[in-house]
């Protein structure tokens, strides 16, 4: 045995096939999640019960050993909030070793990736800023009502990715109009979509998580993992999201051997190429594209789980699933200039239906799009300077989207969607 620096080495991520039931015996149902270099802390627990038999000696303790009762384990590690480096042009099968998707889809609880077409999708004639013509099939397709796509714009060269509040088989029409009409011809991609889940019939999705050091035995298996997340997008940074992780249960293994750790679909994104959008009043036709300039913006998932205890919980865990807790499910604050373009003060008073749009990166090699699609001020804005600026500092509670008309997935009534591209 040797000393090693205490840091972990690598960690993987599955999803689980069946709650807290080690499957570390198959490492190939693991990927690799990159996080950032000592942000990973795993702790793995179990309780130890004293008998507190009757003693006859003051320490003696005789015939009273503790008792081994249950586990649990946490996982505290950050991430990047990236694109996948290859983004879904209409013609690609998506991908299936994505760890971030698996993090995301867990965490959250739903997604939705449209059905490849034969060729890649492309905008044909007759677009306009508010609603773009696509290769013929691919409108409803590749697209869905809460979903996303991406055009680029040929007087930018960037990508304007947008929410679609409708589609057709040979259209998509956007929440929030673009800034100029889409030129024939020009690409499109399609965003892989998570959301939040109701979780009404069943128990949370789980994750596995293998866990390694370079100190030999520093290797651990997490069962049965939920959690919370946080989002950082500080302006000229590399865009970051946290994970919270609780286990039901925790097991060594012996069977891994750190190596060189394979990471795919994976391209880091600096916040500076992006825009956030303001939508006003619940959007029932495209909107003018409104341009929030702002120092700095957060985005605070409410996201909370219950643990559904029973002896009969798998490893040791007293647990047999998680549920998820009812609650404000995202909330945040935007630092803004000025409000010549938007009366924040008057909005907050006429208690109006906002809806906000963070798209980060604009370019095929990573894109992000944060929506809120139902929002209203939860504060009244207060006179706060921006880097010695005049400005408001803006605070803002979500609820379900209420711009899809008959809205049939929890994606689709999500009140915080992320949009990967």
């Amino acid at each position: 045995m040797t000393v090693q620096v205490s840091a972990l080495g690598r960690t993987r991520i599955a999803a689980e096939a069946a709650f807290a039931v080690d499957e570390s015996g198959t490492p190939a149902n693991f990927v690799d999640l990159p996080i950032v270099e000592n942000s990973g802390t795993f702790v793995p627990l179990t309780d130890h019960l004293e008998p507190e038999l009757q003693q006859q000696y003051l320490h003696s303790y005789a015939a009273s050993k503790m008792v081994l009762a249950k586990k649990s384990s946490t996982l505290a590690l950050t991430t990047y909030l990236a694109g996948t480096g290859a983004p879904q042009d209409g013609n690609n099968a998506w991908s299936t070793t994505w760890a971030l998707g698996r993090l995301l889809a867990a965490l959250m609880g739903a997604a939705y990736q449209g059905t490849p077409q034969a060729a890649a999708t492309a905008v044909t004639a007759g677009s306009t800023t508010t609603s773009v013509n696509v290769t013929a099939g691919h409108g409803n397709t590749l697209g869905a009502p809460g979903g996303a796509y991406a055009v680029r714009i040929q007087s930018t060269g960037l990508y304007e990715a947008r929410e679609i509040l409708s589609c057709t088989a040979n259209a998509v029409v956007p929440k929030v109009a673009h800034s100029a009409a889409p030129v024939t011809g020009e690409p499109i991609i399609w965003a892989t979509t998570f959301g939040l889940t109701n979780n009404l019939a069943g128990f949370l999705s789980t994750l596995q998580f293998l866990i390694e050091g370079a100190e030999s035995g520093d290797e651990y298996v997490g069962l049965g993992m939920q959690g919370t997340m946080s989002i950082d997008i500080t302006q000229g940074q590399i865009a970051k999201l946290s994970a919270q992780l609780t286990g039901a249960s925790w097991a060594r293994t012996s069977t891994l051997s750190l190596a060189a750790a394979t990471i795919t679909d994976f391209s880091p994104i600096a916040h500076m190429t992006s825009e956030l959008i303001l939508g006003t009043g619940t959007i029932t036709a495209s909107q003018t594209r409104n341009l929030v300039s702002h120092s700095s913006s957060t985005w605070t998932p409410g996201l909370a789980n219950l643990p559904v205890t029973s002896p009969e919980g798998p490893a040791s865990s007293g647990i047999i699933g998680w549920k998820r807790a009812r609650g404000r499910a995202i909330t945040g604050q935007v630092q803004v200039y000025d409000d010549s373009a938007t009366n924040w003060i008057t909005a907050d008073t006429n208690r109006t239906d906002l809806s906000l749009f963070q798209q980060v990166g604009m370019t095929t090699s990573g894109i992000v799009l944060l929506s809120a699609p139902t929002i209203q001020l939860s504060v009244v804005p207060p006179r706060t300077p921006a880097n010695d600026l005049y400005g408001f500092l803006v605070s803002w509670a979500g609820r379900n989207d209420e711009a899809i008309a008959s809205p049939s997935t929890d994606v689709q009534r999500s009140a915080f969607r992320v949009h990967i591209f």
